[in-house]
């Protein structure tokens, strides 16, 4: 199970998703191992967020625990880290307040220095939205050429 380093994570970008996929859900932060991180100010202990698990096809419901200093980036000074509990363990996920349609699906690849993550949905081919969790050290990239295009498509 992954746990949370100092290097932290960030988002590339967000949307609202501007009636581009049917649901009623907002991304609020970025999930691993039993850590949760979120720049969303309305997020208090206790909550419970859903987490669309990266390449599995599955969405657990997490509990926002307490605080938690080493699932805090120092470097992202607006963003909080806490801890989570969950019924399943997983690896990467993206957190949301809402439902998230069950075509809405999370995706990951690793690049030389971080995860990138990846909604997408059945009904589109580009990436719905992309954030990326920067490990701080150089790893194996295995993103493939499909991955690079959602990123490019993306940013667009």
């Amino acid at each position: 199970m992954f746990k949370w380093a100092a290097a932290g994570w960030f988002l590339i970008a967000t949307s609202a998703f501007g009636g581009e996929i049917p649901g009623d859900f907002q991304i609020v932060g970025l999930a691993a191992g039993d850590c949760f991180r979120s720049s969303n100010a309305a997020i208090k202990p206790g909550m419970q967020v859903s987490l669309i698990v990266a390449d599995h096809r599955q969405q657990i419901t997490a509990l926002i625990g307490p605080r938690a200093a080493d699932c805090t980036d120092p470097a992202a000074s607006a963003e909080a880290g806490y801890r989570i509990s969950t019924p399943d363990p997983f690896d990467f996920a993206v957190a949301v307040l809402g439902d998230a349609p069950a075509s809405v699906q999370a995706h990951s690849c690793a690049s030389s220095q971080g995860i990138n993550l990846f909604l997408t949905s059945s009904q589109q081919t580009k990436a719905l939205w992309h954030g990326y969790y920067n490990l701080g050290h150089p790893i194996e990239s295995d993103c493939m050429a499909e991955d690079l295009m959602r990123m490019q498509e993306h940013a667009r």
